[in-house]
């Protein structure tokens, strides 16, 4: 019984120091897709598929007042308004809509 614990723990002492040495770069794989594959699929692409990138928009998705000097180290002060409600605002909402919510 005593040669059981024994041989439990020094397993699992040998199992942490083995998953803590592991290098975690070791274990990431290497990218699936390459740069040609990449350009097939492109070239592959129907009329509407191509219109819908270029309607993609590249950039934040929020909107600086251009009063505000970005460039400035000095902190500003902003008021930042969100599309959705708040998750207790939104409930109560629901509440008093009479809807049931999960």
């Amino acid at each position: 019984m005593k040669a059981k614990k024994h041989l439990l723990k020094c397993a699992l002492v040998a199992g942490v120091i083995i998953s803590t040495s592991t290098p975690y770069a070791a274990l990431a794989k290497e990218p699936s897709i390459t740069m040609s594959e990449a350009e097939q699929v492109l070239n592959n692409l129907s009329k509407e598929q191509r219109e819908a990138l270029q309607q993609l928009e590249i950039g934040p998705g929020f909107i600086i007042s251009p009063d505000i000097n970005t460039t400035t180290p000095e902190n500003v002060e902003i008021i930042v308004e969100f599309k959705q409600d708040p998750a207790k605002v939104e409930v109560k909402k629901q509440m008093l809509n009479q809807k049931k919510i999960s």
